[in-house]
């Protein structure tokens, strides 16, 4: 299992990709970049949501499930997660880029 110090540097260095893959992507309205920034962008969100399970509960998920689980039993017990809807966000993004992803084939 890796540190939440580990996990932290690797989202931030997977959400500055995506950011730079995005823009260029952009400019040259490449689909395929797009489609690789959506899956940088979801990757970051991934090692951020493994930070906050092994800080919080000590524990790594091995899938999106287990990820979904930890989450929603955070919310039960931080009221501040709750009231950020930390579950529903993580949800969302898993909708919104797997969806893209998906249409840009």
């Amino acid at each position: 299992m890796g540190s939440i110090e580990e996990f932290l540097k690797s989202a931030e260095e997977f959400i500055n990709l995506a950011f730079k893959e995005f823009e260029e992507a952009s400019k040259e309205k490449n689909n395929y970049r797009l489609r690789d920034a959506a899956e940088k962008a979801w990757n970051a969100v991934i090692q951020a949501t493994n930070a906050l399970t092994v800080k919080r509960v000590g524990q790594l998920p091995k899938t999106h499930y287990e990820r979904r689980i930890i989450l929603k039993n955070l919310e039960k017990e931080d009221l501040k997660l709750k009231e950020i809807g930390i579950y529903d966000r993580y949800a969302a993004r898993s909708r919104l880029l797997f969806g893209t992803l998906h249409s840009l084939g």
